[in-house]
């Protein structure tokens, strides 16, 4: 599946984010989430959009918004960690792009930001590691002037249990966040309850590969050195250091054939199936919700 010139920031950007080395797998999940958070971010005219934490379940913290700082949003992240974001601010300049404002704070404590403040607000595989879903879901719901939007893991993926499996074999303590609030319809009830109103369940994320817990190997690349980066909001799987990774955006990329492949994969293919069964099929449910009142 051949691709032409780069048709949004997510695809100007992802020959570097492949560069991370975080496996097929992830650099996917970054140009589907990427592709859609540019097009809802145009669909509701959102200029003002916080990351709420910036963090992830895996890979290189603090960089889905990136794409929506290139494309025109002014980003604001905010995390309880001052080294995650300085890690990430250091990536954002090696970038080029327009530096994100940063909010160090606990997104369940009433940080100081003010009500109605974002046109979107959202956050990517954060919600089932808070202490309080309840609470996180009414200061999101709070601080957001428009919308509110999440992704989780998707439960009905058999990975997230092989995973778990995995963690209970090898006795390590279990730090990808509960099951329970791995469903669309969990996450919708508490943001409705937070005060605003369902537009829309999907799903993202669709490789032409099963969600097994299996990392596909690469060949003819020394891998880099990766290191445990333990985080709130997150488990502490090992990355790029933030220098690392301020190095593959500081250099020329190009895309392989294989991510070729999977990013003509993802539009000629996953861009086509509806949200409503991507909710169930993709590796990651969303809601996206209005605040109302």
């Amino acid at each position: 599946m051949a691709r032409d010139a780069p048709t949004s920031e997510t695809a100007r950007l992802l020959p570097h984010f492949a560069l991370l080395q975080e496996g097929y797998g992830s650099a996917y999940e970054r140009y589907a989430i990427g592709e859609l958070m540019e097009s809802t971010a145009r669909r509701l005219s959102a200029h003002t959009v916080a990351e709420w934490p910036a963090n992830g379940v895996l890979g290189v913290p603090g960089l889905k918004s990136l794409p929506l700082a290139f494309a025109g949003c002014a980003v604001t992240l905010l995390n309880p960690s001052r080294t995650l974001l300085d890690g990430a601010s250091e990536i954002w300049r090696a970038s080029g792009a327009p530096s994100p404002a940063l909010i160090v704070g606990d997104p369940e404590d009433g940080v100081a930001v003010r009500e109605s403040s974002f046109d979107l607000i959202w956050s990517f595989c954060a919600f089932e590691h808070a202490r309080d879903p309840d609470r996180l879901a009414s200061e999101m719901v709070r601080v957001a002037r428009g919308y509110v939007m999440v992704f989780v893991q998707n439960a009905w993926m058999p990975g997230v249990h092989l995973h778990r499996l995995h963690h209970r074999l090898g006795k390590q303590r279990w730090d990808h966040g509960a099951i329970g609030s791995m469903r669309a319809e969990s996450v919708a009830r508490r943001i409705e309850r937070a005060g605003a109103e369902l537009v829309e369940l999907g799903g993202c994320d669709l490789p032409p590969w099963p969600d097994l817990d299996v990392r596909l190997p690469r060949f003819g690349r020394a891998q880099p050195t990766l290191k445990g980066a333990p985080r709130p909001y997150g488990p502490g799987d090992a990355v790029l250091s933030p220098s690392d990774a301020a190095r593959v955006f500081d250099e020329p990329a190009r895309l392989s054939p294989p991510m070729r492949f999977l990013a003509g994969w993802h539009d000629h293919v996953e861009r086509r199936i509806p949200r409503r069964i991507l909710r169930w099929l993709a590796h990651h449910p969303y809601v996206l919700a209005k605040k109302t009142g």
